[in-house]
């Protein structure tokens, strides 16, 4: 299949079996990216690079951050910029270098492609998809001197599932989380940690940076950060049952099994998914819109960190224990990538690429409450600055809200 062939490809998914396909009907425009690949094809000019950029800009039309087009695993795919930002006053401050070696934590980009920041349309509060489109930055280094930099672009790394517990005060303890992907690890996390968790007056839960993954993962939490017998309600989700996405949800089952091991919530998936094949938008018989949570009195309170980057069961996750009297949620909003959820893979491997798409939607598009590039809203809100470079200033203030509702 060639790139032409792919690029109609991605069209009729985009308009037959993304869930945002009548809520978003007629948001693109592909013919006119169309003809600009018919013209590069012409020219001599289309290659895996030029196809990526121009499906890319044809992509965003939906604004939904759900939907990737990238290089096929064991691929090179030099799409990351190698470090993270955060914007403040009308510049981007380097907070985290991975593969960036010319990047030090603290040195601001005050330009882009020669513009200044404030001139520049974020697409939603997301920095980093403005810099990986971009060719080169004007740089403030740590002692003030400004020089440009070239990008350059390295495959992302691979982040590994990692939970941890730490009694960070007597009476407070803290859980770390920067995914939903390993039930396993969760599980035997709060085995370990169970009595010190349930001994302490409060809990922080920091998922900052996380980059969500299923909501199955976070169930064995709600029971530290719920009271007994509590309700939690649900958003009614439609999933999109058609012929393709049933073969390419299957296959991610597959694989999500073969990796975790067997797991009920993913084996009632499939079950529905047999049942209503093809049958367009259903409801899930195991979905529900209410769930009693047999929840405990200890930990008394419970503060979440949130910020920018947790997102997908990240967002979930923030969004139900929001519910619960017993949390405060503390820091920046999540990420808002949620409305349109559950994805599907759809590989192109005579050029190496593949698409992931949503297959889900939330009836809270329908309401008119979604929270896609909005994000879940904390209820103690504390702004980016450059003082969280050397200190954590969100779990400081967590702490200190502790100390507060111990006075209290």
């Amino acid at each position: 299949m060639g790139y032409l062939e792919i690029f109609k490809e991605i069209v009729l998914i985009m308009h037959e079996d993304y869930s945002g396909c009548e809520a978003k009907n007629g948001w693109d425009d592909p013919d006119n990216y169309f003809r600009e690949l018919v013209l590069a094809d012409q020219q001599g000019t289309l290659d895996n690079q030029t196809f990526y950029e121009i499906v890319t800009d044809y992509l965003s039309a939906f604004k939904d951050q759900h939907i990737k087009f990238k290089l096929m695993q064991g691929t090179s795919n030099l799409s990351y910029i190698g470090f993270r930002v955060e914007y403040y006053v009308n510049k981007l401050y380097v907070t985290h270098v991975d593969m960036e070696e010319r990047m030090i934590p603290g040195m601001r980009i005050i330009k882009i492609d020669q513009q200044p920041l404030q001139t520049i349309d974020t697409h939603e509060r997301n920095w980093s998809k403005v810099l990986e489109k971009a060719n080169c930055i004007s740089v403030e280094d740590l002692h003030g001197i400004v020089f440009e930099m070239d990008l350059r672009f390295y495959e992302n790394p691979k982040q590994d599932s990692n939970y941890t517990y730490s009694d960070i005060r007597s009476d407070v303890g803290l859980l770390t989380i920067n995914d939903f992907m390993d039930k396993a690890q969760m599980v035997a996390l709060l085995k370990e940690n169970h009595e010190k968790i349930t001994t302490k007056e409060k809990l922080i839960i920091d998922i900052r940076n996380n980059r969500g993954g299923m909501d199955a993962v976070y169930e064995p939490l709600l029971k530290y950060i719920f009271l007994p017998e509590s309700t939690i309600t649900y958003d009614s989700t439609y999933h999109l049952i058609t012929k393709r996405n049933y073969d390419n949800r299957m296959e991610l089952f597959s694989e999500f099994l073969e990796q975790y091991g067997q797991d009920d919530v993913i084996l009632s998936f499939i079950k529905n998914m047999k049942k209503y094949k093809e049958q367009g938008f259903v409801q899930f018989d195991l979905d529900t819109n209410e769930e009693v949570i047999n929840g405990l009195n200890a930990p008394e309170k419970v503060m979440i960190l949130t910020d920018q980057y947790c997102g997908s069961s990240g967002d979930q996750f923030a969004l139900i224990a929001s519910q619960s009297p017993k949390v405060s949620l503390i820091g920046r909003a999540t990420k808002g990538v949620l409305d349109y959820s559950n994805v599907a893979k759809e590989s192109f491997p005579s050029k190496g690429f593949e698409l992931w798409y949503p297959t889900s939607i939330s009836d809270r598009v329908q309401q008119g409450n979604g929270i896609d590039n909005i994000g879940v809203q904390p209820d103690h809100y504390i702004p980016w600055t450059p003082e969280h470079l050397t200190e954590d200033v969100d779990l400081r203030y967590a702490l200190d809200h502790t100390s507060r509702l111990q006075r209290s």
